[in-house]
């Protein structure tokens, strides 16, 4: 059906965990022929839950939960915002930190500026667990809201 739907030109084309069930030499293949085919006349949606098969692909970044969004945002916007630290010990200023083999992989506010790569299941995890955090980073205020 996705070979169907690119060769047709569709210009919206949304996918359900298209990667599951995929050995590895074939998520490669799909991620080589969705980027071959991403052009400004075609929207992708991809909703997944497998996000490192498509880090690659994925920008904007949205992160929904109980149909309320958490996040609506692009890499750039995301690094400018936040930064992705990996050290020995936890970090006292980290919005979300989890243990990893050699440590601790945390997520910080970008006050410095430096860019690091963004790990889209950490971040999916931050946003969860810091909500308000995350509206209060990342959601753009609604100026016809009463205040």
């Amino acid at each position: 059906m996705i070979a169907f739907a690119l060769a047709c030109n569709t210009e919206l084309l949304m996918m359900d965990e298209p990667t599951n069930g995929l050995d590895i030499p074939s998520k490669s293949i799909f991620r080589k022929i969705i980027a071959e085919s991403i052009n400004e006349q075609r929207t992708i949606i991809i909703s997944t839950h497998q996000v490192r098969d498509l880090e690659g692909l994925i920008d904007p970044i949205i992160i929904l939960e109980n149909n309320q969004i958490l996040l609506n945002n692009t890499l750039a916007e995301i690094s400018q915002k936040l930064k992705f630290v990996q050290s020995p010990t936890p970090s006292a200023t980290a919005l979300y930190q989890e243990q990893i083999l050699g440590g601790i992989l945390a997520v910080e506010p970008n006050t410095d500026g430096i860019d690091t790569n963004i790990n889209i299941e950490v971040l999916f995890n931050a946003a969860i667990k810091n909500k308000e955090s995350f509206k209060q980073t990342f959601i753009k205020p609604n100026f016809n809201q009463e205040v």
